[in-house]
């Protein structure tokens, strides 16, 4: 952040403003899925592990912004992201053995 973008483009998204709040939800998001894939790097079903947190992960986010749908509901907005992060997680893991 510190060439001080006022736009950022993420990925499902297209653009959003950037200001100091969400540059921190952003870094926290990222540190959250770090410690997510290397707290499931050694289990038997790392995929299900992974994609497991990351959902539960995604619910607590989802309370925060007063979510008024059900888990299931949530499942069915999120299983194909969550497949896709997790699939990314997998590969970051393999490509930082020690990381």
């Amino acid at each position: 952040m510190a060439f001080g973008p006022r736009h950022a483009y993420l990925t499902h998204f297209s653009q959003i403003p950037v200001n100091d709040r969400v540059a921190q939800d952003l870094h926290d998001s990222i540190d959250s899925y770090v410690d997510i894939a290397k707290a499931n790097r050694d289990s038997n079903d790392r995929y299900d592990a992974i994609k497991s947190a990351l959902f539960e992960n995604y619910i607590e986010g989802l309370g925060k912004l007063d979510f008024e749908g059900s888990r299931d509901d949530a499942w069915t907005a999120l299983h194909f992201d969550l497949h896709i992060n997790t699939m990314g997680l997998e590969v970051w893991l393999d490509r930082n053995p020690s990381g």
